[in-house]
């Protein structure tokens, strides 16, 4: 005995379904090439009004909250009172005895290899930093002596200490 089963008369046929998904995907296709084409085509001019009356409104200024840094004597984290930077003392050429030959000199640092004895300091001469060895001249500057603080130097025959700047 055979079983029937009765026949839906909303089913469609497989070929049916295929030919409504292709008009489905022509038809979005279809609206997207539209969009696209009226977008090109749009002129990039807008009518302007002709009675039209630009308003300009300046933006109102803001004003900034400023604020200061103050130093704290004492460490919050710690309790203990901040050590407080030393000035590095810089010695320089007093203005009686300074003439319009002598050059303006200053010592800015030590260059020493570990281990080495050979150690050359670092001199601004009239304001060009130039390295020096002990007994070296430079630009009528010779260098005397010196340590990881200070030099001396010795132009137009006088000797002059010169602390680290």
């Amino acid at each position: 005995m055979k079983h029937h089963i009765p026949h839906n008369p909303l089913a469609l046929s497989k070929q049916t379904k295929t030919y409504l998904l292709i008009a489905a995907v022509l038809g979005i296709w279809g609206t997207i090439v539209v969009k696209i084409i009226s977008g090109i085509n749009r002129s990039e001019e807008m009518p302007l009004a002709e009675n039209a009356i630009a308003s300009f409104k300046p933006q109102q200024k803001q004003i900034r909250d400023t604020f200061t840094i103050q130093t704290l004597e004492r460490d919050p984290f710690l309790g203990t009172l901040a050590s407080k930077e030393k000035k590095p003392k810089t010695t320089a050429i007093t203005p009686s005895k300074i003439t319009k030959d002598d050059p303006v000199v200053s010592y800015d640092g030590l260059i020493k290899k570990q281990g080495g004895p050979n150690q050359v300091y670092i001199v601004t001469i009239d304001g060009e930093q130039v390295l020096l060895k002990k007994g070296q001249t430079l630009n009528g500057v010779t260098l005397v002596s010196g340590t990881s603080k200070s030099i001396t130097v010795r132009f137009n025959g006088k000797t002059q200490p010169l602390s680290l700047n």
